[in-house]
């Protein structure tokens, strides 16, 4: 009977050990189990912050290429493209530094006023030439209207000269003929 009572023990023994360690296996692997869950947790909450972000940086972008007059569906390669066309077309003489769509809105900013003040003193002039202009003009129609004024007078004069030449001849005609 004793070895009877020596097997129970035994099987007692390796079951209250499987036991344990079975127990020992369940809370690592629960716990390992919680901190997977954690990390499962914090990467889908990084998740949602990289997906809102990657949202925001979209509606930023498409904004952007509304600013910059392209369309929202156009790719980088197509924006690079009309980029390129045109800072060919519009800053080719422009500092390399300043080819890019604010830079040359500075550039061409700075020559639009430098245009516009070189108008502006243009537009002074033709006003101080036309002024003067003017001033001569009133003078040369003063001395337009008294040369008429002078030539009507004198024409005036002559055909009185003549009415009184014609006169006179008839009448040393009308004298002749009586001499006669």
């Amino acid at each position: 009977m004793a070895r009877e009572n020596q097997g129970l023990q035994i099987a007692l023994i390796v079951f209250v050990i499987t036991t344990i360690l079975f127990g020992v296996m369940a809370f690592v692997f629960y716990r390992s189990s919680d901190q997977m869950a954690a990390k499962a947790k914090a990467t889908d909450e990084s998740a949602k912050r990289a997906e809102n972000a990657l949202r925001e940086m979209t509606k930023d972008m498409e904004e952007v290429k509304g600013m910059i007059g392209v369309a929202e569906t156009d790719d980088m390669a197509r924006i690079r493209e009309q980029s390129a066309a045109d800072m060919q077309k519009y800053a080719a003489t422009y500092p390399e530094d300043t080819r890019n769509y604010r830079g040359t809105l500075k550039e061409m900013f700075k020559a639009l006023q430098g245009k516009n003040q070189l108008l502006d003193d243009q537009l002074q002039e033709v006003n101080t030439l036309t002024a003067f202009n003017q001033e001569r003009e009133g003078v040369r129609q003063k001395q337009i209207k008294a040369f008429d004024d002078a030539a009507k007078a004198a024409g005036t004069e002559k055909d009185q000269e003549i009415s009184k030449f014609n006169e006179d001849r008839d009448r040393m005609k009308d004298d002749a003929g009586k001499i006669a």
